[in-house]
């Protein structure tokens, strides 16, 4: 066993550094579209739909317009932000305070599955607790939303991306996310990964930046 030293660490957003309910959003689509809408989004998988609107290849109102088409009828915009913007919660300062520290040793990213709806109302989120949302990307070298990239989580350009704009090195690179299919292609590109299950602590820092590679 080595253990393998960490030069730059990408974190997720949604349920890393802001409480994420998915199953909220969900809820709220389905009470307006019908059937129910457990296939069309979760979690885990998502309808082309929302997949363009994270990529940034549509625009918001053909993003409407597309829910409007899923549910058969004409939705009050209002309406259907609202129940997209359900599963946004709130975050702590001590996420952030936690991305601070660990920006003093290593070389800190952000790389976020999101779209243009989504960081409206979660720029409020951030201001509100630091006073700014310009604040939280100044948090780290340099932070990546998706709709702006044109590329999203778990595919492998979205990491291949990032690895060359920036010059790192995959095997020294550790990636923490939330949901394992991008664990996964983290993983699929060299990078180091660490699945996070529970909260970010700071006692926890020393292990999630400690990486033990076991020899094949």
């Amino acid at each position: 066993m080595h253990e393998q030293v960490i030069d730059a660490v990408i974190f997720d957003f949604g349920g890393v550094l802001l409480d994420i309910d998915y199953h909220a959003t969900a809820r709220a689509l389905g009470a307006l579209i019908q059937p129910e809408v457990s296939g069309i989004f979760s979690q885990a998988q998502q309808s082309e739909l929302f997949d363009a609107l994270e990529t940034g290849s549509i625009s918001e109102e053909v993003f409407y317009q597309g829910l409007d088409a899923l549910a058969g009828r004409r939705v009050e915009r209002s309406q259907w932000e609202a129940a997209w913007n359900a599963m946004l919660g709130g975050t702590r300062r001590e996420r952030l305070d936690f991305v601070r520290e660990v920006s003093r040793q290593r070389r800190t990213f952000l790389l976020s599955n999101t779209n243009s709806i989504h960081k409206r109302a979660f720029d409020k989120t951030l201001a509100a607790v630091l006073g700014s949302a310009e604040g939280f990307d100044q948090l780290f070298e340099k932070a990546h939303y998706s709709h702006l990239l044109g590329l999203r989580k778990p595919h492998a350009e979205v990491f291949r991306a990032l690895i060359t704009q920036h010059g790192l090195r995959p095997e020294r690179t550790l990636f923490i996310d939330d949901s394992v299919q991008h664990i996964k292609g983290a993983q699929a590109l060299g990078l180091q990964t660490y699945h996070l299950q529970t909260e970010l602590l700071a006692s926890d820092l020393p292990d999630i930046l400690r990486v033990t590679n076991r020899p094949k």
